[in-house]
């Protein structure tokens, strides 16, 4: 794999972004999309987008998935930047956009990507097909049970 190189507002406001360059040509990849396709049919009533840049949110038993967000904080805080104690504004900063926690035997996958999926995509090590399989098959289990 090839390191990560961010985007220049990636960059200059220090959105997150992971150590290694994630290809459209990776299997994990191909998994994301189809998790982002299968909450697109599934949840389209709710409107609920994860993967784009809303600020909306979905948490699993093993992972999470949360959209770019917009959110302006009027304590002071920014990416990079936490926010006082007294902060009422719900402001929380992003270290992630997609995490798998893993298995025992898995390290856990981490993805960011700027504003929405896929662009500026990165990752924090490189993958095997039969780990981003047992993802997708957990992550799409949860979901169909879920719903």
């Amino acid at each position: 794999m090839k390191d990560y190189e961010p985007e220049l507002g990636q960059a200059v406001y220090g959105n997150p972004y992971k150590r290694y360059d994630l290809s459209t040509s990776d299997p994990l990849y191909s998994a994301l999309e189809a998790i982002r396709r299968f909450i697109e049919a599934v949840y389209w009533e709710d409107e609920l987008d994860p993967f784009a840049n809303g600020g909306e949110e979905l948490k699993g038993d093993t992972f999470h998935i949360q959209a770019y967000s917009w959110a302006d904080c009027y304590c002071g805080a920014y990416y990079g930047i936490p926010a006082p104690e007294n902060c009422t504004c719900g402001y929380k900063e992003q270290k992630y956009n997609f995490r798998w926690d893993g298995t025992d035997e898995i390290e856990p996958i981490v993805v960011s990507w700027y504003k929405y999926f896929p662009r500026g995509i990165s990752v924090n090590r490189s993958s095997v097909l039969e780990e981003v399989q047992i993802m997708l098959r957990e992550i799409i289990s949860y979901l169909i049970e879920k719903n």
